[in-house]
């Protein structure tokens, strides 16, 4: 660490890093600081967070061969991790440390679900991660002298100046050296294959540069004395192609992983409007959330968010059937439980700043919506909507307050924000051309509906309202209700339909594109698709 320090010190000032190495050793030490600053200020679940996204850790599992393993190993500890701040929310990453330290001397281990998949489907991997392997066809890409002539300079990863290290060893290999290993890497790539073996590269680049093959084909070549084929693409998939090139949405599309372990995830998966939402929005980002289910840390907002419902289903529970609601005092004293519980996703101040305000805004919804106000007498909180299928569909949803007349009901959604922020959420399908789906709270209102029609009761939606509990910048209070017609029952059964099928058919891997999509961002920031599709924007 202090040699890192040391070459990073040495760079600061400079418009230009010395070398590239310098740089690198200069981006690491940045980030190891940043990450040490942070082990003080963030809460540990966010630092943990942060750690395996600008480390590099998620982008590295995703490209590794044995992605799956990791990334149920990665979601272990996380879970382990949200487990000891959940029972002490002010847990430090030396303290966690300590604790890991403690099991590893004890041999304890932490419980590891894994999930298997099949033999079937076509294997994508790296030449070194087929070692030991054999396939009945083997398709090696891309064999050319600019890739693996080039290989092992480029793949040397960080290499460190041999001056780093005291003694001044320097490991470097020499050319012929190089050389020899490529050779046999090429040769462990072609004897993978047991019956055929198909060795391909370009004849030029895009741009027209003749491309030549890898010196490994050429000795193959001139020892077995086996012709080269050439294989031309015809005018239409050209045609294709070339108008892929001016697009500007450029789509990351990834490589699938084994259909039987999908296949299983998929077995138990039930749709509900946030997994429907995400796929809509990005498929990309539902394979990530709601397959995958990369970890991550729950954010402040939504920890509040949570908080604020849990004290607002106190106070219709407690005001059911009774003539006036509870107190202001017993709302903000319920606040105060909820938040605590929700503590190991503050750091110190925001915690702080997320009381004081919960509390301001709590206070004056309280007046506006509860004081002086008679609850209703029939009415369920918390209400799972869960056991129906649309046409063998799955569904399931979670309401937060359905008010009754009769077998009239009314559903209630509160939210936390500013719902000038989210006006473009209510708006339905072809309102705007950003959202040809619609918006996703139009979208939830229905989903509700259909459940609910889908339901064993006689139960009757008369509309569903979005309640703010924050007031607007003017100081107002907003409810947005949306009544909801035939036609939105038809579009929103038939997007159902749609991206039930498009998941059956494992259709997720190719993102959207969009320059505000985390997740596209991530794949394309950190090179981990196997291509780029792009397309014409209207």
């Amino acid at each position: 660490m202090e040699h890192i320090e040391h070459i990073s010190a040495a760079q600061q000032g400079l418009l230009f890093a010395a070398d590239e190495t310098s740089a690198k050793v200069k981006a690491l030490a940045d980030l190891l600081n940043n990450l040490q600053k942070d082990s003080f200020n963030l809460p540990l679940q966010r630092w943990f967070e942060k750690l395996i996204n600008e480390a590099g850790i998620l982008a590295y599992i995703d490209q590794n061969e044995d992605k799956i393993r990791l990334m149920e190993k990665l979601s272990c500890l996380f879970d382990h991790i949200k487990e000891e701040t959940h029972r002490q929310p002010l847990m430090t990453l030396k303290e966690f440390v300590e604790i890991i330290d403690l099991m590893e001397a004890n041999n304890l281990a932490l419980p590891l679900i894994q999930t298997t998949g099949n033999d079937t489907g076509v294997n994508l991997m790296t030449c070194h991660g087929s070692k030991g392997l054999e396939f009945g066809y083997v398709f090696l890409l891309g064999a050319r002298s600019d890739i693996w002539e080039q290989k092992k300079k480029n793949n040397k990863g960080f290499p460190m100046p041999p001056s780093i290290f005291e003694g001044g060893v320097d490991e470097a290999l020499t050319e012929e050296e190089d050389r020899e290993e490529l050779r046999r890497l090429f040769y462990v790539a072609i004897t993978r294959a047991e019956k055929h073996l198909y060795i391909s590269y370009p004849r030029a680049t895009n741009e027209g540069k003749p491309i030549i093959a890898s010196m490994f084909v050429e000795e193959i070549r001139a020892t077995l004395d086996i012709p080269e084929q050439v294989v031309e693409p015809d005018q239409e998939m050209t045609y294709t192609y070339q108008q892929l090139r001016f697009g500007v949405v450029a789509k990351p599309v990834m490589a699938a992983i084994e259909k039987g372990y999908i296949d299983g995830l998929l077995a138990k998966f039930v749709m509900n409007v946030s997994a429907l939402n995400n796929f809509l929005e990005c498929p990309l980002g539902f394979y990530y959330t709601n397959l995958v289910k990369v970890p991550g840390a729950k954010s402040e907002s939504a920890s509040f968010g949570t908080a604020v419902h849990e004290a607002l289903q106190l106070m219709y529970d407690e005001g059911k059937g009774k003539m006036q609601f509870p107190s202001v005092q017993r709302f903000l004293d319920q606040y105060r439980k909820e938040l605590l519980k929700e503590r190991e996703h503050f750091d110190e101040a925001s915690y702080k700043r997320f009381t004081d305000h919960g509390l301001q805004v709590l206070t004056a919804f309280h007046g506006h919506r509860f004081e002086g106000k008679t609850p209703p007498q029939v009415l369920l909180t918390e209400y799972k909507l869960d056991g129906v299928a649309l046409d063998e569909i799955p569904l399931r949803g979670f309401t937060d307050l359905i008010t009754f007349e009769g077998n009239q009901i009314v559903i209630t959604d509160f939210k936390t924000g500013d719902i000038e922020k989210s006006r473009n959420r209510f708006r339905r399908p072809g309102e705007k051309n950003d959202y040809p789906y619609g918006g996703n709270y139009w979208r939830q209102a229905v989903f509700y509906k259909i459940l609910v029609d889908l339901l064993p009761k006689n139960w009757k939606v008369q509309y569903v309202v979005f309640d703010f509990v924050e007031p607007d910048k003017k100081g107002k209070w907003n409810q947005q209700r949306i009544d909801i017609t035939p036609q939105d029952e038809i579009e929103v059964k038939q997007q159902i339909h749609e991206v039930w099928d498009r998941i059956r058919q494992h259709d997720f891997y190719t993102g959207c594109g969009k320059e505000d999509c985390s997740w596209c961002t991530f794949a394309k920031d950190n090179k981990i698709y196997l291509r780029l599709e792009e397309e014409e924007t209207k």
